[in-house]
């Protein structure tokens, strides 16, 4: 995580990441964009080190999305494990709660093709556990077949080897 004790001071009543999260977009970039370099320096330390070794990613949250796009930018990954993953940045309605930070933030994301796009053009098996809708809550089994169907037509299209699983 990336954080500093003047942030800090001014987050204390705010979401976690809301002030490095609107830093990042004034310079034109986004803690996704900086989560995914992150991995990148630990994907080319361990190729580096252990050539052969096979790399399998953990991550939640707003993490698992950071995640996601890595293994579309970099293939070599075995095996993605997404804990409490947005599965889209489509909006549907606003629940009294945010689940998730601004650090999810990604401008652009709608306009080039959402996340099931990602998931397409990667060569990952990705595996989902709880998978969730942009604003936290628990996706349906209608959901979830809706994007099953997208995901195939997309991968299909694209010819990759991605596979998704829901836990």
């Amino acid at each position: 995580e990336m954080s500093s004790p003047l942030a800090d001071f001014y987050d204390i009543e705010i979401v976690p990441f809301h002030t490095l999260s609107r830093a990042l977009l004034w310079l034109g970039k986004s803690v996704q964009g900086e989560w995914i370099k992150q991995f990148q320096l630990v994907f080319d330390l361990i190729r580096k080190t252990k050539p052969d070794a096979i790399i399998r990613i953990s991550a939640s949250k707003e993490a698992a999305v950071a995640a996601l796009l890595f293994s579309v930018l970099q293939p070599g990954i075995h095996e993605l494990s997404l804990t409490d993953c947005p599965l889209s940045y489509l909006y549907e309605e606003k629940p009294a709660e945010d689940f998730f930070n601004l650090a999810l933030t990604l401008p652009g994301i709608i306009p080039w093709g959402d996340l099931v796009h990602a998931m397409s053009l990667s060569d990952t098996k990705i595996r989902f556990i709880n998978p969730r809708n942009l604003h936290g809550q628990i996706l349906t089994e209608e959901k979830k077949n809706m994007l099953l169907e997208k995901f195939g037509q997309l991968s299909a299209l694209y010819q990759t080897r991605a596979t998704i699983h829901f836990q």
